[in-house]
């Protein structure tokens, strides 16, 4: 008969394990942010691969309204910064950024919305697919265990 005082039982990570997880979860972390820095960096050097008729709409649309990139800056440079911040504190497993990610991701996602179309070259959007894909695996891999059990905290009993 087991002991109504005893805390359940848990399936608790050794520190081995726990070490492993962290490292692969890490592993994956830099390699999506990798492949989104990449993704803009073949974007911009792309771009005079596409076809005249695009790399002209691109122009035109560049020069016909320098106040609209005035707002995407406005808007998104402090979801760029929340981004970098929250990058840091998913590889140091800080629990309250699991939920920041996943808004960053569905704004970034609704803001394609209103950003109008989106022209890539096959390069460009070969690395895209791999960005969305790393992140997905990111946010599968933070709720999952035994990858979530290193974003809670661990209590430490004093010996007293």
């Amino acid at each position: 008969m087991s002991n109504p005082y005893e805390p359940p039982l848990t399936l608790a990570l050794s520190s081995d394990q726990n070490d492993t997880a962290k490292l692969r979860f890490r592993r994956f972390l830099l390699a999506s942010v990798f492949v989104s820095v990449a993704t803009i960096v073949v974007s911009l050097l792309s771009e005079r691969t596409l076809p005249a008729p695009l790399r002209d709409y691109l122009n035109a649309q560049a020069t016909s309204n320098p106040t609209s990139d005035m707002v995407v800056i406005a808007v998104f440079g402090p979801l760029i910064i929340l981004s970098i911040w929250n990058i840091v504190q998913l590889y140091r497993f800080k629990r309250y950024s699991r939920p920041i990610l996943i808004v960053l991701l569905v704004s970034e996602t609704l803001a394609m919305l209103f950003l109008g179309p989106d022209i890539q070259s096959p390069f460009s959007a070969m690395f895209s697919q791999a960005s969305t894909l790393l992140w997905g695996i990111v946010v599968a891999m933070m709720y999952c265990t035994p990858y979530a059990e290193c974003f809670t905290p661990k209590i430490q009993e004093n010996a007293g």
